[in-house]
C-alpha cells in the first residue's frame, strides 16, 4: 500500500503532519476525517521526492551527498538491518516488516525513505533494488549482499550478518576517535595559549623595557620580532593556509598527484602501518561478509573494493581481480598484483597467507574474518602505542616553547634588577 505525506489539523486548530498508509489520496482525507482531522496537504511519497528531484535547483555536490548522508546516520542503518533481519526471521513479509518500521521510524527523513521503500517493494521490486534508489544511505556492497541473500534465501542471514559488520565497523571508528581526541584537544588548547602569549602577554610586558637605555637580550629581541610578525601577518598567514589547504585538497583529486600523496601515506612510519592495517582490515571484512552471503567471488571483489580508500591498493586489487577473471585464485592474483610493491605499499601480507588456507580448505569467508580480527587487533595497539608517543611529545614541545617565552619576559627583568645592585 502507498505511503502519504499528510498535514492536517483539528477543531482546536493544531497542526499534526505524519506519514500514513492508504489506496489514495481520498482514502486519506477519509481515514483524517475519521480521526478528527481536517487535511491541509497530501503527498505521495515517491511522487514528492520525485518532484523535488526535478523541480528544485540541485544543490552542490557536496552538500547533496552531506545531505543524503545524513538521512540515515550509521546508527540507524544498523538497526534497521538488525529490525528487518529479526522481522524476516519471524517470517513476516516484507512490507509488513517495513510497515512495523514505518510505524516505529522517529525523524521525517526515515519516515520517508521507509515509505519509499515499502512502496517499491508493492510496486514488485525486490529490496536490493529498493534499496539501490539511495545509494549514499545503503552501500553497494549491502545491495550486493541483500540480492545475493534473495536469490539463496538466506536474506535474515545476511542482514544479520551486515549489521554485525556495521557495529564491528563504528566500533573501530569510535576506539580511533577515541584514541586520537585527547592529544589533537591537547595540541590545540596548547597552541591557542602560544598564540594568546605572543600576541598579548609578551608585547605587554616587554614593551614596558622599550624606553629604557639597557639593550635587551636576544632572546627577547627575537620573540618581540615573532611577536609583532603574528600581530601584523597573523591574518594573512591564516588566509594563506586556508588557500593552501584548498588548493592541495584541489591537486589531490587529480589522478597523479593523489596516487603519488596515498603511496607517501603507506611510506610514512607510523601512518603508514596504520593506514595499512584499517585498509586491509575493512576489505577483508567486507569481502568475507559478501562471500558468505553468497555473492560471487568477482562481484564481491568489486564491492569490496569499494571499502578501500588508497589508490594504491586500488589500483592493485584491480589487478588482482584482472587475475582472479583470467582464472587464477584470489591469493595469487592478489600476490601478482604487488609483485613490483614495496612492503609497505600493499596489504598486509597476512592477509595473503590467510586467503589462500582458506581457498585450500575451503573455509575463505572464516580466514577472511580471522584476518579481518587480526588487523584489527594490530591497528588498536598501535592506536595505542602512538597516542602514548604524542601525548608527552605534545605536552614536551609545548612545554619548551612556554619556557622559551617566559625566559624571554624574565630576562629583562633580571638583567634590570643586576643593573640597579
Amino acid at each position: 500500500m502507498p505511503a502519504f505525506n499528510y498535514e492536517a489539523s483539528n477543531d482546536l486548530g493544531n497542526i499534526t503532519r505524519g506519514v500514513i498508509e492508504a489506496d489514495s489520496e481520498r482514502h486519506v482525507r477519509l481515514q483524517l476525517k475519521s480521526n478528527g482531522l481536517l487535511t491541509l496537504s497530501c503527498t505521495l511519497i515517491t511522487q514528492q521526492l520525485r518532484e523535488q528531484k526535478t523541480t528544485t535547483a540541485q544543490p552542490p555536490i557536496w552538500l547533496k551527498s552531506l545531505t543524503e548522508r545524513s538521512a540515515l546516520s550509521p546508527v540507524k542503518r544498523t538497526l534497521l538491518m538488525r529490525q528487518l533481519a529479526s522481522l524476516s526471521q519471524a517470517g513476516l513479509p516484507q512490507e509488513q516488516a517495513l510497515t512495523v518500521l514505518l510505524s516505529q521510524a522517529e525523524s521525517k527523513s526515515e519516515q520517508e525513505i521507509l515509505g519509499a521503500i515499502r512502496s517499491k517493494i508493492l510496486e514488485g521490486s525486490s529490496l536490493s533494488q529498493a534499496l539501490a534508489q539511495y545509494p549514499a544511505t545503503f552501500a553497494s556492497e549491502l545491495i550486493a549482499m541483500v540480492a545475493a541473500g534473495e536469490q539463496s534465501g538466506k536474506l535474515s542471514l545476511v542482514l544479520e550478518n551486515w549489521a554485525d559488520y556495521l557495529e564491528a565497523r563504528a566500533n573501530l571508528k569510535q576506539q580511533v576517535v577515541a584514541s586520537l581526541a585527547y592529544p589533537a584537544i591537547v595540541a590545540v588548547v596548547a597552541l591557542l595559549m602560544v598564540l594568546g602569549l605572543m600576541t598579548y602577554v609578551v608585547p605587554q610586558i616587554v614593551g614596558v623595557f622599550k624606553n629604557s637605555k639597557t639593550a635587551l637580550p636576544l632572546l627577547t629581541q627575537i620573540m618581540m620580532a615573532a611577536s609583532n610578525f603574528l600581530r601584523s601577518y597573523g591574518i594573512y598567514m591564516l588566509l594563506t593556509m586556508i588557500t593552501l589547504f584548498i588548493l592541495m585538497r584541489a591537486i589531490l583529486k587529480m589522478p597523479t598527484p593523489k596516487l603519488a600523496f596515498h603511496s607517501f601515506l603507506l611510506r610514512m612510519p607510523l601512518v603508514g602501518n596504520l593506514m595499512q592495517a584499517a585498509q586491509t582490515e575493512r576489505f577483508a571484512s567486507t569481502l568475507a561478509i559478501l562471500i558468505r552471503g553468497g555473492v560471487p567471488m568477482l562481484d564481491a571483489l568489486n564491492a569490496a573494493k569499494r571499502t578501500l580508500t588508497n589508490k594504491v591498493l586500488i589500483n592493485q586489487l584491480d589487478t588482482a581481480i584482472n587475475h582472479v577473471q583470467s582464472g587464477a585464485t584470489l591469493a595469487r592474483g592478489i600476490t601478482l598484483s604487488q609483485n613490483k610493491a614495496s612492503p609497505k605499499e600493499r596489504m598486509a601480507n597476512l592477509l595473503t597467507h590467510l586467503i589462500a588456507s582458506g581457498e585450500a580448505t575451503g573455509k575463505l569467508p572464516d580466514m577472511l574474518t580471522r584476518a579481518a580480527q587480526l588487523q584489527g587487533a594490530i591497528l588498536s595497539r598501535k592506536l595505542q602505542a602512538l597516542t602514548t608517543i604524542l601525548e608527552p611529545a605534545i605536552i614536551l614541545v609545548m612545554g619548551g616553547v612556554v619556557l622559551v617565552i617566559v625566559l624571554s619576559v624574565l630576562l629583562p627583568i633580571i638583567e634590570i634588577n643586576a643593573l640597579v645592585k
